[in-house]
């Protein structure tokens, strides 16, 4: 019995002693690594291309005075674009008469001499008969109803089809307005026999109806620098330019006994880019994308400022003792509503073009007049 205790107790001397050299025996790796199963070459990224390192810089011509609204707009942009792009990006947007008189911009853009302007196509109507329907028309549409066509029923493409004659390779509301006033006058306009006869400063498809039979105004244009003058001397009896605050920073009431509104001739107006089509082609995808950015933020901005801006310039001109504010009798406004619908029909007629995008604004307003229908609020 002794033995077997003495056997036992040799062999759990032994196990112990096996298993602590185990223990503290070093770990061992494998000699030969395994088959690694990912692959050894990177797969080609999917992830967009890096930005380019492209530095550029644009000249753009304006009609607008360093003053008004919708050029310091411009400059907004600018200093978003120059802030997106980390400097790589520069506008030099001028004020008219800086590089060259206010209605050569468009031309100088198309031939090259300049990259860029930015105007309410209107300007150009001797060109492009259909540019009121993508600037600012009679009794048509808002700022809201304007940016959804353009963006999602098809009026952007309809604007690039206009222009596609003329080199430009890109156009773009940068700033929307909010509606002008209807006139600063030194007659008093609240009937229609008045506007016979008056030296009135206007264009786009309002100068066809006040210079028709029916209304028989004396119709001119002149740019914004010769406004003032222009009423100061007599050469004019009225005109509208621009929204309450901008016309506030060109002092016409102090040249104008009344101040008309509200401004149904143009409910909207549309400061557009237009970029030459070469020089739109050299910029890089990147700045491409930062530009047109840039461009929508501005107009979202700017848009609150003209606000603001313009009911601060309507309580000032309502406490001014030299300028009466005078609105426009309903019935008269719905006489021009008439006469601005019939021009329209004229000028569809005479044009397809024309009729092609006053077709789709026309549909596009039955969509959006059903929603306003449901979403208009009264309190």
């Amino acid at each position: 019995m002794k033995s077997v205790i003495r056997i036992l107790a040799m062999v759990a001397v032994v196990s112990a002693l096996v298993l602590a050299s185990v223990g503290c025996a070093p770990e061992t790796t494998p000699t030969t690594p395994t088959t690694p199963t990912t692959p050894t070459t990177p797969t080609t990224p999917t992830s967009p291309s890096q930005p380019s390192t492209q530095n550029v810089k644009w000249v753009q011509a304006t009609p607008w005075t360093a003053v008004e609204l919708g050029f310091q707009g411009l400059e907004l942009r600018n200093e978003i674009l120059k802030n997106m792009s980390g400097g790589r990006f520069i506008i030099e947007t001028h004020p008219s008469g800086a590089l060259m008189g206010a209605e050569e911009v468009f031309d100088a853009t198309h031939n090259g001499t300049i990259d860029a302007f930015n105007g309410t196509l209107h300007t150009w109507i001797g060109k492009m008969p259909a540019s009121p329907m993508f600037a600012a028309m009679p009794l048509g549409l808002q700022r809201d109803e304007y940016l959804a066509w353009l963006d999602h029923y098809g009026g952007q493409a309809l604007l690039m089809e206009m222009l596609a004659p003329y080199n430009i390779g890109y156009a773009q509301p940068v700033i929307s307005q909010t509606p002008e006033g209807l006139c600063w006058s030194n007659v008093k306009l609240d009937n229609l026999a008045a506007w016979r006869g008056v030296k009135f400063r206007t264009k786009g498809i309002w100068a066809n109806v006040l210079q028709g039979p029916e209304v028989g105004a004396a119709v001119t244009t002149l740019a914004s620098s010769e406004l003032y003058s222009g009423l100061e001397r007599g050469i004019l009896d009225a005109l509208e330019y621009s929204t309450p605050a901008t016309d506030m920073a060109l002092a016409f009431y102090e040249v104008a006994k009344y101040y008309m509104m509200p401004g149904f001739h143009q409910p909207a107006t549309m400061l557009s880019d237009g970029v030459n089509k070469d020089a739109w082609n050299k910029l890089p995808a990147d700045l491409k994308a930062m530009y047109d950015a840039a461009n929508r933020a501005a107009n979202a901005i700017q848009y609150g400022k003209f606000v603001l801006a313009d009911a601060e310039a309507l309580a000032a001109y309502e406490a001014m003792p030299g300028v009466e504010l005078v609105v426009c009798p309903e019935d008269l406004q719905a006489k021009f509503a008439a006469l601005a619908d019939a021009e329209y029909a004229k000028q569809a007629a005479a044009d397809p073009f024309f009729a092609k995008v006053y077709n789709s604004q026309r549909e596009f307003k039955k969509q959006y007049d059903f929603f306003k229908g449901y979403q208009s609020m009264n309190f």
